[in-house]
């Protein structure tokens, strides 16, 4: 996940899952102790997550001996099978004397000795497509071990079929629609919608469509042995037989590019969502002419961000603001996630709007702000 934001995927999984997770200081992770169907489950559903690591160390590491202590303590052999190949994904950040391809060489290593120690046989090393991905991470000195169930990231939804030259994360636009309390009785407006991330990922949340449907067996934990195959379609199942594939809301995307509205339909046509979503060829500078005032319940946007004119900035931030409130209904609701912190600040302050800036965080390279705000 993006750092700086592990307390609202905390708060989304307690919410949609039942599951008490906790951050430990690592920014970008947080921890759960939970069965392996939990697991098979948060991988098919869960919305805002990349991957589900399952543990196997936590531990002090401050050099590669420390390495091979804490690697070679694990038994191997309840993980991979002898005719099963694996790959050490490995990253070290901080300041060490050895490398990332060191620390994963390191680890490889262990893996194959201990291994044959215990069983008698080699186990095969597949760089490209392992059977087992076993990750390596080196933080400062905290070193975390283990199995990977996902593979490709969560949020890789795989119904992406027009790709914006700045593409908002799924996961991230999720995340902002659960923000702003939106529930599908309500008008939501995406006024900046590029490629459609926020209005698809709205439509799918109220639609209860899990991203299985999307991904289908794009997922590590099919070739993992220890996982019942036959509960993991069971699991699958029971997602699919909840989805409201028939449930109509109102959602509009606008966008001033035309060729990123028709990616946006394309991209919701490929969702299955095109049928309840409205894209608009429009300008977010000029919301009157396109929707009534006090009309929209929720506005939801990533609006454009580090461009070289900082006058034409600032006066595109506040007619946008200016805008969603007169189409916003009376206790409307907006948020907002930018870069460009500073100007958005000051546009809200200028315009005498109250305002929370719910997190700042790390986007890419940018630091990002999310920003809420009522009417």
């Amino acid at each position: 996940m993006e750092r700086g934001i592990e307390d609202l995927v905390i708060d989304d999984l307690k919410k949609e899952f039942g599951i008490v997770g906790k951050y430990a200081g690592l920014r970008g992770k947080i921890f759960f102790n939970e069965d392996i169907q939990k697991v098979i489950l948060l991988n098919f559903a869960a919305r805002s997550i990349n991957r589900i690591i399952i543990l196997l160390a936590l531990d002090e590491a401050e050099n590669l001996k420390d390495i091979r202590r804490i690697v070679g303590s694990i038994n191997w052999e309840e993980y991979i099978s002898p005719e099963q190949s694996f790959a050490v994904k490995a990253e070290r950040v901080g300041k060490h004397d050895f490398t990332s391809l060191d620390l994963a060489r390191e680890a490889g290593a262990t893996i194959i000795e201990t291994f044959k120690e215990s069983t008698g046989k080699r186990l095969k090393v597949n760089l490209k497509e392992p059977d087992v991905i076993v990750i390596a991470e080196l933080i400062s000195n905290q070193f975390l071990l283990g199995i990977d169930t996902t593979g490709h990231s969560l949020h890789m939804r795989r119904y992406r079929v027009y790709n914006h030259p700045m593409p908002l994360r799924t996961t991230l636009a999720y995340l902002l629609v659960r923000l702003s309390s939106w529930n599908a009785d309500e008008i939501l407006l995406d006024p900046t919608c590029g490629g459609g991330t926020i209005p698809i990922e709205a439509a799918l949340y109220a639609r209860q469509m899990p991203i299985v449907t999307f991904r289908k067996r794009e997922y590590a934990l099919y070739k993992l042995r220890f996982i019942d195959e036959i509960i993991t379609e069971r699991i699958k199942e029971e997602l699919l037989k909840k989805v409201k594939a028939t449930l109509k809301m109102r959602i509009y995307g606008l966008d001033i590019n035309k060729k990123h509205v028709e990616g946006a339909f394309a991209n919701a046509t490929s969702a299955m969502v095109a049928d309840t979503i409205d894209f608009i060829h429009g300008d977010a500078r000029e919301l009157t002419k396109y929707f009534k005032e006090e009309s929209v319940d929720v506005i939801v946007s990533n609006p454009p961000y580090k461009l070289s004119n900082r006058k034409r900035l600032r006066k595109l931030y506040k007619d946008i603001i200016r805008n969603a409130l007169r189409i916003l209904r009376e206790e409307g609701r907006a948020v907002f996630l930018t870069s460009e912190i500073k100007v958005m600040k000051k546009e809200l302050e200028d315009l005498g709007i109250n305002f929370s800036l719910r997190k700042i965080l790390r986007y890419g390279s940018l630091n990002t702000g999310i920003f809420i705000f009522r009417k």
